[in-house]
């Protein structure tokens, strides 16, 4: 389990699996996987494809109309962007931060954004008593 960025659509028509088999037969870089082994338990992974250069797997879900890959390197979200602009989509992480060709994944590597609560100020009588902020910290080791 790692943390996952998706190519979705938020607008009009959601990508669907015969536009992405289009575009992976149009890419040589890519190719279909049948199944994957992964702790000893084999995974059938239908609509799977693997980025060769990276060994990153590209995940199509239907259910969802989006393409997922876990924990990408850099080559594979530039790879995720340019699949993006050709899909007419976006790329985007869990938290729903967006990535665009000036992204570097690993900016913010050895960093974690976490929810402290905030106590208000006397003079902030509007606000609730359960107010967060989010905290964006360097990880510890």
């Amino acid at each position: 389990m790692g943390y996952e960025i998706n190519i979705i659509k938020e607008t009009g028509e959601p990508i669907k699996l015969k536009d992405w088999e289009k575009y992976v037969e149009s890419d040589d870089d890519l190719s279909y996987l049948n199944s994957i082994e992964e702790n000893t338990i084999q995974l059938p992974l239908e609509n799977a494809v693997i980025f060769k250069a990276e060994g990153s797997i590209f995940l199509f879900s239907e259910e969802y109309n989006m393409i997922s890959v876990s924990d990408p390197t850099q080559k594979t979200l530039d790879k995720m962007i340019r699949i993006a602009s050709v899909l007419d989509a976006k790329v985007e992480g869990e938290e729903g931060e967006e990535y665009d060709r000036f992204s570097v994944i690993n900016d913010y590597k050895d960093y974690e954004f976490s929810h402290v609560k905030q106590p208000k100020k006397w003079y902030e009588f509007w606000k609730s008593n359960t107010e967060k902020k989010l905290v964006f910290k360097k990880r510890k080791e």
